[in-house]
């Protein structure tokens, strides 16, 4: 079990946000807006680091930063040809995980975070509407757009 008094505040805004984003939109819009709004997120994340002088030039420049900054501590991406395959394990900004909540459905930042990083860092396009499958390890499937 996670302890706040081990994480960041940014940890603790990103949790809260996907579980009001939850309360807000319901059960089955949480997943879509987290993939839909993080695609920006991970956007700005890259042009944020970029202009702190973090380079973020390749998946393993990416897994490094998301580790620096307390967000998760593994990170393995498999090509599937069609699809990249994300494994998470120790993940900092999970809201059933980290912040405890209970309810059914999914509200993970990670693959709209992802799509938009790794659009810009590897420029290939993925498909907002990622499928997780959550677990002590989380995949996340991106396919290919």
């Amino acid at each position: 079990m996670t302890d706040y008094a081990a994480l960041r505040l940014v940890n603790a805004m990103i949790i809260g946000y996907m579980v009001g984003t939850r309360e807000v939109i319901g059960r089955g819009g949480a997943q879509a807006i987290a993939n839909m709004a993080g695609e920006y997120t991970g956007r700005e994340l890259v042009k944020f680091a970029r202009q702190q002088g973090q380079p973020l030039e390749s998946v393993e420049d990416l897994v490094a930063y998301f580790r620096q900054e307390g967000l998760a501590n593994q990170m393995v991406f498999e090509d599937q040809g069609d699809q990249l395959d994300v494994k998470i394990a120790e993940c900092y900004i999970c809201p059933k995980k980290v912040g405890h909540y209970q309810f059914d459905g999914t509200a993970c930042p990670w693959g709209g975070i992802l799509t938009g990083a790794l659009n810009d860092i590897l420029g290939i396009s993925f498909s907002c509407s990622t499928r997780l499958t959550p677990g002590e390890t989380c995949t996340l499937h991106l396919k290919r757009k």
